[in-house]
C-alpha cells in the first residue's frame, strides 16, 4: 500500500516543464560551449574536459545553495555574459596560460545558473520527476545539438549558440510573468518545461565541454573541471539563491557561456585561467539546480527527473550530432538555440514546429533530422502525460524504512557510483571506438538514458522485486568490465559492423546506470523529511567526490577504480537489503566477489585484451603494456606465428585502438613499418627524449617501441 501526501497543484505547471526543456537545452550548450571554447583556444588535452566541469559544478553548487526566487533571469544573464567573457578573453589571447583563471571563473558563473534553476524549479512541479525528467530531455538534446553545432558549424555555434539558446527562455519568462496565476488556480497538465530545460541542459553541458576541449584543453584536467565546475553550479542552484527564479537564472548561465566563450577564444590558455573557467562553468549550471529546487513540489521526484533527463538525453544526442556536422561553430549558437526554446516552453506547439522544421530543413533521412523528430515527439508526450500523477507527492511505503541521514548516505554513494561508473565504461570502449572527445560523449549519452530508463520504468517497481534485480545487476557489474572487449571483439570478427558496437554499448549503459536512477526519486519521496534539493545535492556531492578521488587514481592507482566502484554499488545493495535476513548473506558474499574480482582483475583484463586482439586478425597475441588515462589508451601487442608463443610476427602499438606504430619481426625498429605513421612517431619522440635525457641527466622511458 502506498501512502500519499498531497500537495496543491502549482499553477503554469505546463509552461515550466516547457521552460525546464528548454534550459536543459540551453545548459547543455553552455555546458560544452565551454568545454569546446577551452578545447580550441586554449589546450585539447584531456584535461580540459574535466577542468570545466570542476568549476562547473562549483558553481552549480553554488546555485544549489544561494537560489533566490526572484533572480533567475539575473543568474542566467551571468551565465550568458561569463561566456562571452571567456569567449572574448580566449580569441584575443589563444593558447595562454592565463585562459585556464579566466575560463575557471567564467565556468563556475555559469555553471550557477543551471543550479540556481533546479533549486527555482523545485517549487514548480508537483511531481519531482517531471522537472529532471523534462530538464534532463532538454540538456540531451542541448548535447546534440552541441555536438552537430561544433562539427558543422564550428566557430559560428561556439559564437552564437548560448546566445540563440538563452533567449527563448527569456521569452517564456516574459510570458510566464504577463500571464500571473495562482498555484490552486488549476490543474498543471504538462511537463514540456523541466523536458525543454533538459533539453537546453544538454546542450549547454556538451557545449561547456567542447568548449573547455576546443579552446583550453583536451586533457583529463578539462574533463573533471567541467564536471566538478558544472556539479558545483547545480548545487549552487538547488541551496544557494532561494529567491533565484529560472529566467534570471537561464540569463546568468548562458552570460556564464558567452563569457567563457569569448574568454577562451581571445586569449591562451593560461593555467591561471582554471579557477575562471571552474566560476563560468558552475554559473552556466546554475539553472539546472534552480529548476529542481522550483519544481521540487509540482511533480515527483520520478517524473520529474524522468521528463528533465529525457530532454537533457536529447539535447545531448542534438549536441554531438551537431557538433559532428557543424564542428567548432556549434558552440557559438548551441546552447543560445537551446535557451531560445525554453522561451516558448508556455506553447508546445511552437518548439515542436521549430525542431520538426529543423529536420526538414536538415534531410528528412539524415540521423540529425531523427534527433530533432524525437526531440519534437518527447516534447508533445511530455506536455500530454507528464502530470498524470501531478496533484500528489507519493510516499513509497515499500522504501520508507530508511532514515534521513541513511537516505542521504544512498544517494552520496549512487552518485559516487555514476562517476565511476561512466569512467569505466569510457575506459573500456576507448580502445574499441577509438578514444575521443566524441567516445566520452556518446559514453555519457548511453548513461543518461540509462537513467531515463530508470526514471521511467524501474523506479515504479516495488522494493520486493529490487532487491533480487540488485543482486542480479551487481554480478552483472562485475561481468562486464572484463567481458566487454572481447565480446566486441567478437562481433567485430563475425563482421556485424559499427552498429553492433553501439548497441553493446547502449545495453551496457541502461542496464548499469538505470540501477542509480531509481534511488534518487524513491529516496525523496519515501522520506518526508528529505527535499529534493536536499537529496539531489547528496547525489552531486557524490559525484563530485568520485570525480576528485578517480582524477587521483588515474594517475597513481589505476588498478583502484575497478574495486573501488564495485565496493561502493555494494553497499547500496547492502542497503536495499536493509531489515531483510538476507543483508549479511548479501555483504558477505558481494564483498568475496569483490575481494577475488581485486586479486585477479589483472589477469582477466589481460587475457581479454589479448581475446580482443586475436578477434581482430592478430595471431597469438600477447599484450606486452595496456595503459588508460582518462579515455587514452596505449596497448603494445606481440604477435606470434605460433601457439607456443615462440617465433616472433610482428609488435604493434595500439593508442586509443588505432595502429599506430607496427614493427615486423627482423625488420629495422626505425624504417619498416606497415603505416606511413611510424616513421614520424619515432622521429617525433627521438628528439625530444634525447633533448629531455640529456637536460635531466638520466635515462628516459619513452615508449615507442
Amino acid at each position: 500500500m502506498t501512502e500519499r501526501r498531497t500537495q496543491p497543484p502549482v499553477a503554469g505547471e505546463p509552461a515550466h516543464g516547457r521552460m525546464a526543456f528548454a534550459l536543459g537545452f540551453y545548459f547543455a550548450l553552455l555546458q560544452f560551449g565551454y568545454f569546446f571554447l577551452t578545447e580550441a583556444y586554449v589546450s585539447s588535452r584531456a584535461v580540459s574536459f574535466f577542468f570545466v566541469l570542476a568549476f562547473w559544478l562549483i558553481g552549480f553548487l553554488m546555485g544549489l545553495r544561494r537560489a533566490r526566487h526572484h533572480r533567475l533571469a539575473a543568474v542566467l544573464a551571468l551565465s550568458l555574459a561569463s561566456y562571452y567573457v571567456a569567449w572574448f578573453v580566449v580569441h584575443r589571447h589563444p593558447y595562454s596560460s592565463a585562459d585556464y583563471v579566466v575560463v575557471a571563473a567564467t565556468a563556475l558563473l555559469s555553471g550557477i545558473a543551471p543550479g540556481y534553476y533546479f533549486a527555482w524549479a523545485q517549487r514548480r512541479f508537483t511531481r519531482v520527476r517531471q522537472l529532471f525528467f523534462h530538464e534532463n530531455n532538454g540538456f540531451v538534446l542541448g548535447i546534440v545539438a552541441s555536438l552537430f553545432g561544433s562539427l558543422f558549424a564550428g566557430a559560428w555555434t561556439l559564437n552564437w549558440a548560448p546566445l540563440l539558446a538563452l533567449a527563448p527562455v527569456a521569452l517564456g519568462a516574459f510570458w510566464l510573468r504577463r500571464k500571473p496565476v495562482t498555484r490552486r488556480e488549476r490543474q498543471p497538465r504538462s511537463a514540456a518545461f523541466p523536458y525543454l530545460q533538459g533539453l537546453h541542459f544538454g546542450v549547454l553541458q556538451v557545449a561547456l565541454y567542447l568548449l573547455v576541449e576546443v579552446e583550453y584543453t583536451a586533457s583529463a584536467i578539462g574533463y573533471f573541471l567541467v564536471v566538478l565546475a558544472w556539479m558545483g553550479g547545480v548545487v549552487a542552484g538547488l541551496r544557494g539563491f532561494p529567491g533565484l527564479g529560472m529566467r534570471r537564472a537561464g540569463v546568468i548561465s548562458l552570460s556564464a557561456y558567452g563569457a567563457l566563450l569569448a574568454i577562451l577564444s581571445l586569449l591562451a590558455p593560461y593555467p591561471a585561467l582554471l579557477p575562471v573557467i571552474a566560476a563560468l562553468v558552475a554559473l552556466a549550471a546554475l539553472p539546472v539546480g534552480v529548476l529542481f529546487r522550483r519544481w521540487r513540489r509540482r511533480l515527483a521526484a520520478a517524473s520529474l527527473f524522468l521528463h528533465e533527463n529525457n530532454g537533457f538525453v536529447l539535447g545531448y544526442l542534438l549536441s554531438m550530432l551537431a557538433f559532428v556536422h557543424w564542428g567548432v561553430d556549434f558552440l557559438y549558437w548551441g546552447p543560445l538555440l537551446s535557451f531560445s526554446l525554453t522561451a516558448l516552453a508556455g506553447w508546445v506547439a511552437a518548439p515542436a514546429l521549430l525542431l520538426a522544421a529543423g529536420a526538414a530543413w536538415l534531410d528528412g533521412a539524415s540521423l540529425e533530422a531523427g534527433a530533432l523528430l524525437l526531440a519534437a515527439a518527447g516534447l508533445i508526450v511530455a506536455d500530454r502525460r507528464g502530470y498524470r500523477e501531478a496533484a500528489a507527492d507519493g510516499v513509497q511505503s515499500d522504501w520508507a524504512f530508511f532514515s534521513l541521514a541513511e537516505a542521504r548516505l544512498m544517494l552520496f554513494m549512487a552518485g559516487f557510483c555514476l562517476i565511476l561508473l561512466q569512467y569505466l565504461v569510457t575506459r573500456e570502449f576507448a580502445s574499441i571506438l577509438s578514444a575521443s572527445e566524441l567516445t566520452i560523449l556518446i559514453v555519457g549519452l548511453a548513461y543518461f538514458c540509462g537513467l531515463s530508463v530508470g526514471y521511467g520504468w524501474f523506479s515504479r517497481l516495488p522494493l520486493a522485486i529490487w532487491r533480487p534485480a540488485s543482486v542480479a545487476l551487481f554480478v552483472f557489474h562485475l561481468a562486464m568490465l572484463p567481458l566487454v572487449k572481447p565480446l566486441a571483439g567478437a562481433f567485430i570478427a563475425a563482421g556485424w559492423g559499427m552498429a553492433v558496437l553501439w548497441g553493446l554499448l547502449f545495453i551496457t549503459a541502461f542496464l548499469t546506470s538505470a540501477f542509480y536512477s531509481i534511488l534518487l526519486p524513491r529516496c525523496i519521496e519515501s522520506n518526508p523529511d528529505l527535499s529534493l534539493t536536499d537529496g539531489y545535492r547528496w547525489d552531486l556531492l557524490g559525484a563530485g567526490a568520485a570525480v576528485l578521488l578517480m582524477a587521483f587514481f588515474v594517475r597513481y592507482w589505476p588498478a583502484a577504480i575497478a574495486p573501488l566502484y564495485l565496493s561502493a554499488m555494494l553497499t547500496l545493495v547492502v542497503g536495499l537489503f536493509k531489515g531483510s535476513r538476507f543483508d549479511r548473506s548479501v555483504l558477505v558474499a558481494g564483498g568475496l566477489l569483490v575481494g577475488l574480482f581485486a586479486l585477479w582483475q589483472g589477469p582477466l583484463f589481460t587475457a581479454a585484451g589479448e581475446a580482443y586482439y586475436h578477434s581482430r586478425g592478430y595471431d597469438y597475441p600477447r599484450l606486452l603494456f595496456s595503459q588508460q588515462s582518462l579515455y587514452h589508451s596505449i596497448d603494445v601487442v606481440q604477435s606470434y606465428t605460433d601457439a607456443s608463443q615462440t617465433r616472433r610476427q610482428s609488435k604493434t602499438s595500439f593508442i586509443n585502438g588505432v595502429n599506430y606504430y607496427r614493427v615486423k619481426n627482423g625488420s629495422e625498429r626505425s624504417g619498416v613499418s606497415e603505416t606511413g605513421l611510424s616513421e614520424f612517431t619515432w622521429f617525433l619522440a627521438r628528439v625530444p627524449a634525447r633533448f629531455l635525457a640529456e637536460k635531466k641527466g638520466r635515462k628516459l622511458r619513452i615508449l615507442i617501441l
